[in-house]
């Protein structure tokens, strides 16, 4: 695994963050959110699109809320080929902290207006299709607590159940990859008072998704990206390492190979630093693109980066 290059793509807000990054229709979708900083009262979503990743790109839409802090913003497509952004709208004040949202688009620029997508405070942090539906882990706010496995329609529709055995620990962003015989693969951020319990873990679990087993892949991480490799017998991940467990930073963005068993392999630190990470990856072929945002430009603020690596030895 070799880093190629890596390029600023956007500074123009005082905190840009939390990205994730799709192809759809032969164009490339980078998505973030823009805001005053990491945590504010407002923020926006704004969506860049490319017809090739090394030249122009264009600033395709922008997606505000009044009254709410869009947040994490992800990227799918769905099986009748919409492009489907998911954020969750935070809220300062009042009964529902969060409420998970989403947009669909026929070409990336018109967007739809926001429909509800889970129960309120429940953070529904990523959705993976699989087959006519879509799957993710949504963790309780303001109070609710808990750890919640929902399915999703095309219409909207959802239904979640909850993962028991997560009773009493704060978990919570995560991101899949399913089998083709349907069982889900999920990298998992624990986020613990003891240390020792808040590495990620690696679960796996077949439908209908009830009964999880969990490996722990033995260090800390934020902001999860899992997807196959390109033989299809592990994983990419891409995350928030921390070098101290118990510390904010140093941190930076970390893409590793990580092995059914919860192996971390070959890994590859990305130019970053500070406040960073979140980030997303696209793998096609041998060539892996990933998103994701940094601080260490220190006159250039908190900014979005596109990295390019090459998979083969």
């Amino acid at each position: 695994m070799q880093l190629l290059s890596s390029q600023r793509l956007w500074n123009r807000a005082a905190h840009n963050a939390f990205t994730d990054l799709a192809r759809f229709n032969g164009r490339l979708y980078v998505v973030f959110r823009e805001g005053l900083q990491h945590i504010s009262d407002a923020g926006v979503i704004r969506v860049l699109s490319s017809a090739d990743a090394q030249l122009e790109w264009q600033d395709t839409a922008r997606i505000a809320l009044d009254g709410a802090d869009l947040r994490d913003a992800k990227l799918s497509i769905t099986p009748d080929n919409r492009l489907m952004l998911l954020s969750a709208a935070a809220k300062s004040d009042g009964p529902v902290s969060h409420q998970t949202k989403a947009w669909f688009s026929d070409d990336g620029e018109q967007w739809s207006d926001p429909v509800d997508i889970s129960e309120p405070n429940h953070w529904l942090w990523r959705l993976t299709w699989h087959q006519k539906f879509a799957y993710g882990l949504a963790y309780g706010t303001a109070g609710t607590g808990g750890l919640y496995w929902y399915r999703v329609g095309m219409d909207g529709q959802w239904h979640q159940h909850r993962l028991t055995e997560f009773d009493g620990q704060y978990v919570n962003e995560h991101d899949l990859c399913f089998d083709l015989d349907g069982t889900a693969w999920c990298l998992l951020r624990r986020d613990n008072a003891e240390t020792v319990n808040s590495t990620g873990l690696l679960g796996y679990a077949a439908p209908p998704y009830r009964e999880w087993t969990w490996k722990d892949i033995g260090v800390r991480i934020g902001g999860p990206c899992l997807i196959w490799d390109e033989q299809h017998s592990g994983f990419l991940a891409a995350y928030r390492r921390y070098q101290h467990p118990a510390q904010w930073l140093p941190q930076w963005t970390e893409i590793s190979r990580l092995s059914k068993e919860a192996e971390l392999g070959e890994s590859v630190a990305l130019t970053s630093g500070g406040d960073c990470s979140y980030p997303g990856l696209l793998l096609e072929e041998n060539h892996l693109t990933a998103v994701y945002y940094s601080s260490h430009e220190e006159d250039q603020g908190t900014a979005i980066y596109l990295a390019d690596l090459n998979l083969s030895s």
